[in-house]
């Protein structure tokens, strides 16, 4: 059967899936690991409209994207503070925190435009304090 067969055939009500004792969950779950609302909509086998529907009508829903997105929000910047860090060519072994690499990851990810200011916080310190830490972290002068 084609895909388009699969697809006109389908149930689209999808109001009987939702769970109240395992959808925020799962919703969350899918958040946290650094994935955002599409995933959240493909794993739960909804339409964004449904997943808008579900946030309107379910409040504890909502509440758990909410803290999803935050947990999703969270990670990027811990997957940044590791692995954005880069070896210089010197023979001494440095290394640098690669400020214009993580502003460019957090502007796609959150949706900035090129013409928005972008803003880094990371746990209520600056991006110029988190870039020194991480650099000193790897250089092991911590």
């Amino acid at each position: 059967m084609l895909e388009e067969e699969k697809l006109a055939n389908k149930n689209w009500n999808r109001a009987s899936k939702y769970d109240p004792d395992s959808t925020p969950a799962r919703a969350y779950a899918i958040l946290a690991v650094g994935d955002g609302l599409p995933a959240v909509a493909k794993e739960l086998e909804i339409s964004r409209t449904t997943l808008s529907d579900w946030r309107s009508r379910y409040p504890d829903f909502d509440e758990a994207i909410e803290r999803g997105i935050s947990a999703s929000e969270a990670w990027w910047d811990r997957t940044a503070r590791e692995y954005l860090v880069t070896y210089s060519s010197k023979d001494d072994g440095s290394t640098r925190f690669d400020t214009r690499l993580f502003i460019f990851i957090k502007a796609c990810r959150y949706g900035a435009r090129e013409k928005d200011p972008i803003t880094i916080n990371i746990d209520g310190q600056d991006l110029a304090e988190v870039k020194k830490r991480v650099t000193a972290l790897h250089n092991n002068t911590i």
